[in-house]
């Protein structure tokens, strides 16, 4: 009797688990159904846009109905508007895409810095941070590795960078040496700033408000000094390596004019 109790028992389970399976089956065929639908209903609404002249309206539907990804990608890459592509890559999920049109996309800042307001990859961005001057703050918002970080503040030739870095720190006995030690003054200003030190920070940042009053008469005579070279060999080394942007972008117009 207990053994025809057994076998009624394991057949019982053994019929739920697969009715269980069934169920699970259906529900997964109902979900890619739903899924499939629902992108088939994106990519029309796509198609219907995608060559409209305005790119408010095809932005709106990027940024308000379109959530397939591989749909977004292919906006991302593809589309005429800079703004259109940036909506586009804001709402990628994959963090190797981010990574990529946050790194390689040089010519786009919209793009790159919609990608780093989403990228979470701390080596990506402590290497975009520390050596891309152009996106270099937005890189910070998701910096949090501690040791990344300090070595930005280390070893960074962008001060910008290292000031930015020194927010972001949590270690008071590292913002203390960086105060009273570092070899660059907007990161000493950044740390006497987070560790509170009033009487530092306000000295500080004297000595950095004089140091940019000093550096902008020199970009002010640089950039007259540009307006009247001819080598054009000093002019591309200027328009590609100056530190001063101002100046670059100077040399550059005055190449232009001179090899039209």
């Amino acid at each position: 009797m207990k053994t025809k109790t057994k076998v009624v028992t394991f057949s019982s389970l053994a019929m739920l688990i697969t009715v269980l399976l069934a169920l699970l089956i259906a529900k997964n065929k109902q979900i890619a159904s739903m899924k499939a639908k629902e992108r088939e209903r994106q990519t029309h609404l796509w198609e219907t846009v995608k060559d409209n002249p305005d790119e408010m309206v095809r932005w709106r539907t990027v940024g308000y109905e379109i959530k397939d990804q591989t749909l977004l990608l292919g906006i991302a890459k593809n589309d005429s508007s800079v703004q259109v592509r940036g909506v586009a890559v804001s709402r990628l999920d994959d963090q190797k895409l981010l990574a990529e049109f946050a790194s390689n996309y040089q010519e786009h800042l919209w793009i790159r810095t919609a990608a780093l307001r989403k990228l979470t990859n701390q080596s990506v961005l402590a290497k975009i941070a520390k050596n891309d001057e152009d996106v270099c703050m937005e890189a910070f918002s998701n910096l949090t590795d501690q040791a990344l970080l300090r070595d930005i503040v280390k070893n960074s030739s962008n001060r910008v960078a290292r000031a930015y870095a020194v927010r972001n720190l949590n270690d008071k006995a590292f913002l203390l040496d960086i105060a009273q030690n570092s070899s660059c003054l907007w990161a000493r200003v950044s740390a006497a700033e987070k560790l509170g030190d009033k009487a530092l920070f306000e000295k500080l940042e004297e000595q950095r408000y004089q140091l940019k009053r000093k550096e902008e008469h020199q970009k002010r005579d640089l950039v007259w000094e540009t307006a009247k070279i001819t080598d054009q060999s000093v002019l591309a080394d200027w328009a590609k390596n100056h530190e001063y942007p101002e100046v670059r972008q100077a040399a550059e117009s005055r190449l232009n004019e001179l090899t039209k």
